[in-house]
């Protein structure tokens, strides 16, 4: 499957067959039926966000759609039943009968968590999903099975390891096998294998412990598929690096245009994510692991992309990152931290470095993932901390006193950290946005006035990030979905637009520029091969072999 259709190989003569679909249809997934000739394939028609599902032949004729607003189908092992995720992200879980009909509610996610892939066990009772959601610690992935009669839900596997791998996909092998992709601790963070988990056919518990499949380095590891014999496996292996990208904003996009002149600002052999600009919008700060931990470079829009155009603003022995500008003179802030093995996150201290200085003063110290920062936009002002409380359930807006290095309470608003996943302060510390799993946002007042809830017209399901503009009048989102990604638009009444989209792998981490005219973003380079396992043996002596 890629962006321009679905294409069947035959392994042994090597021949390739386009599969004949409607004009204008972009698959992202194939689910087999048992008989070997009929697939479930998941797709987007045209230009629109929405994933629909088509049922297939490899005998020929054209595919024929089965349901609208659905993705990540999962064909039933006897092939009467169809598994999949309503809408545009994965707040739920359905089944209907294989022709489309006679849908049915199975499993609703939990708070501030998403529902990502979908396989089924051995029989036609249990469902196993992989899935994240966000608790006090910060992110963790998950594999659950679900009872498509009891609806008894059985923690297979969850950690942080798995945040970073939900999206690769599961599979239901033979005998009770779940095998997925599971990430490296750190500092190998970005590469993954397969591994399974043994369920009990009864109950749907897991059986034993976790196993790992493989032990390859320096990959990160997609879409297992295994045979129903067990005799073959298939996965993508994947090289990514993620770069910055930088595109034009101006009267185009404000106008219900498109992001213009969208380039590549970095390229190197690390991984880099913009975090501020120079106030005057000259250059961007980001940050990156290409000398092996986490250091914040600047580089200007004027450089070409390359590895020696960026400039070191921190480069320590511990990690860096999260850098900003503000201020007149301006200096620059950046959160220092020490690794950890991706178990908790630790402390980080926010740094200072008054503008010409060399040497980095403390702000202020917290977690990272419940603290944002305004810094001061004229001389005299405080910088403003907005930080959450958890236990208390409340957003505290703090105001740092730079001279005296002191910091006063100014507000306490209500936030319950279940229901949102993200907050952001306007660019004036007057509001701040919180974003739900379910893609709601909330704008909440400092000053204690009435908020505003935001519905987010045909794109809330799959927005995963939100950040203000320049000017605090609209918000630009990130949204994915398997196999689509935009960055999105959206107004303060809801309405949206997407002033860019790709298929390649999803942005991440927008930042405008402080004048407005700019949009950075992540998004990786993505070099993907598939590889055929015909000899198993290793991994299942009592499988591999058997008709």
């Amino acid at each position: 499957v890629d962006s321009s259709g679905f294409y069947l190989q035959l392994i042994g003569a090597g021949e390739t067959h386009r599969l004949e679909m409607p004009a204008g249809i972009r698959g992202h997934s194939v689910s087999w039926f048992p008989d070997g000739a009929r697939l479930v394939l998941g797709a987007f028609e045209g230009d629109g966000a929405a994933s629909s599902l088509w049922l297939a032949s490899i005998l020929g004729g054209e595919a024929r759609k089965l349901r609208d607003d659905a993705s990540s189908a999962a064909v039933s092992p006897d092939g009467s039943l169809i598994a999949f995720l309503p809408g545009r992200g994965g707040n739920e879980i359905w089944v209907t009968d294989a022709k489309g009909a006679e849908p049915r509610r199975v499993a609703t996610a939990p708070a501030r968590g998403r529902y990502a892939r979908l396989a089924w066990a051995t029989d036609n009772d249990r469902i196993v999903v992989s899935g994240w959601k966000q608790i006090e610690e910060g992110n963790v992935g998950f594999i659950e099975s679900h009872g498509v009669l009891d609806h008894k839900v059985n923690t297979l596997a969850e950690g942080p390891e798995f945040a970073t791998t939900v999206e690769a996909g599961i599979w239901g092998a033979p005998k009770g096998r779940i095998v997925y992709c599971k990430a490296e601790p750190p500092p190998h963070e970005t590469d993954s294998n397969l591994w399974e988990v043994r369920i009990h056919p009864r109950t749907g518990e897991r059986v034993g412990k976790q196993r790992r499949l493989t032990d390859w380095a320096g990959t990160t590891l997609l879409s297992p598929s295994v045979t129903y014999n067990g005799t073959r496996l298939v996965v993508l292996k994947s090289h990514a690096r993620t770069d910055v990208l930088v595109g034009e904003l101006g009267s185009a996009a404000a106008a219900g245009g498109a992001l213009a002149d969208v380039r590549a600002l970095t390229k190197g052999d690390g991984d880099a994510v913009p975090t501020g600009w120079r106030p005057d919008g000259s250059s961007v700060l980001f940050e990156t692991d290409r000398n092996g931990t986490s250091d914040v470079f600047e580089q200007s829009l004027s450089t070409r992309a390359s590895a020696q155009a960026a400039a070191a603003v921190a480069a320590l022995p511990d990690e860096e990152g999260g850098a900003f500008v503000a201020g007149d003179p301006p200096d620059v802030y950046y959160w220092s931290w020490e690794r950890s093995d991706g178990s908790a996150e630790s402390d980080a201290h926010l740094m200072r470095v008054p503008d010409g200085g060399l040497a980095s003063r403390l702000v202020l110290s917290g977690r990272r993932s419940r603290i944002a920062v305004i810094g001061p936009r004229r001389p005299g002002e405080p910088l403003l901390a907005f930080a959450l409380e958890p236990k208390e359930r409340k957003l505290t807006l703090g105001a740092v006193d730079l001279q005296k290095g002191t910091m006063s309470s100014r507000a306490k608003l209500d936030v319950n950290p279940d229901e949102w996943m993200q907050f952001t302060p306007s660019p004036d510390g007057t509001r701040v946005a919180l974003l739900a799993a379910d893609g709601r946002i909330r704008i909440l007042r400092v000053d204690g006035t009435p908020g505003r809830d935001i519905l987010v017209k045909d794109w809330s399901d799959g927005l995963r990030a939100i950040a203000w503009s320049a000017d605090g009048e609209r918000l630009f989102g990130t949204w994915g979905t398997s196999g689509a990604y935009a960055i999105l638009e959206i107004g303060m009444s809801g309405d949206a637009h997407a002033i860019w989209r790709t298929s390649d792998a999803p942005p991440s981490s927008p930042v405008p520029s402080p004048d407005g005219k700019y949009l950075a973003f992540a998004r990786a380079r993505v070099e993907r091969n598939a590889y055929l396992m015909d000899d198993l043996k290793s991994i299942w002596p009592e499988l591999a072999g058997t008709p």
